[in-house]
C-alpha cells in the first residue's frame, strides 16, 4: 500500500489525531481547546498553500524548456552572444 501512495506522490494516512491525544485532553479549558483547534487550522491552511505552490512549480517546470528558448531570442539590450541572465 505504501507504494501506491509513493507513486501518487502522497503521504500515507497516519493514525487519527484524536486517537493520539492524551486521555486528559478533555479537561482543557475552552480557551486552551480553541488554541489547539486554531493551530490545527493554521497548519492545514499552510499545507494547502504548500501543495498549491508545489503544483504551480511542477507545472512551470514542464514549460522550462520553452522559457529557455525564448530567452535566447534577439534582444536589442543585450549582445546576440549573451543570454539575458549574463547581462
Amino acid at each position: 500500500m505504501a507504494q501506491v501512495y509513493e507513486a501518487a506522490n502522497e503521504v500515507p494516512p497516519q493514525a487519527r489525531l484524536a486517537d493520539q491525544l492524551p486521555p486528559d485532553v478533555d479537561t482543557l479549558s475552552p480557551e486552551q481547546r480553541k488554541v489547539i483547534i486554531d493551530i490545527a487550522r493554521v497548519f492545514l491552511k499552510e499545507n494547502r498553500t504548500i501543495r498549491r505552490l508545489e503544483l504551480e512549480v511542477a507545472s512551470t517546470e514542464t514549460n522550462q524548456d520553452d522559457y529557455r528558448l525564448a530567452a535566447r531570442e534577439a534582444d536589442e539590450h543585450i549582445g546576440h552572444d549573451q543570454l539575458p541572465e549574463d547581462t
